[in-house]
């Protein structure tokens, strides 16, 4: 069964990827990584830019990666400012957690 993560800004400006189209997770900086996925088919690659605990940011795809390979859910939900829904995880009794979903890009 493939797996989705799913970042939707507005309601008009969501997307679902595949996990095995994700190419690279960039850490931007201390509360912002950017998700890359390829070209999938005939639609475009692009990048996610979501914002994310501040200084957390190996903590947070830790967590994620950690989610991906446990859960029985096809689409994990990432950012989803429409809906107010974020991944988070708990580290030493700090939530981590995305926090907002920024840019959404095709190229």
């Amino acid at each position: 069964m493939e797996k989705f993560l799913y970042f939707a800004q507005t309601a008009t400006d969501a997307l679902a990827i595949p996990v095995s189209g994700i190419v690279a997770i960039d850490i931007v900086d201390a509360d912002t990584v950017q998700f890359y996925y390829k070209e999938i088919a005939d639609a475009a690659g692009g990048s996610v830019l979501v914002d994310i605990t501040s200084g957390y940011n190996k903590q947070f795809i830790s967590g994620l990666l950690k989610a991906i390979k446990s859960s029985r859910e096809e689409m994990i939900v990432v950012a989803d400012d429409v809906n107010s829904e974020y991944f988070s995880t708990k580290l030493d009794g700090t939530t981590v957690a995305a926090t907002n979903c920024g840019t959404i890009a095709l190229t």
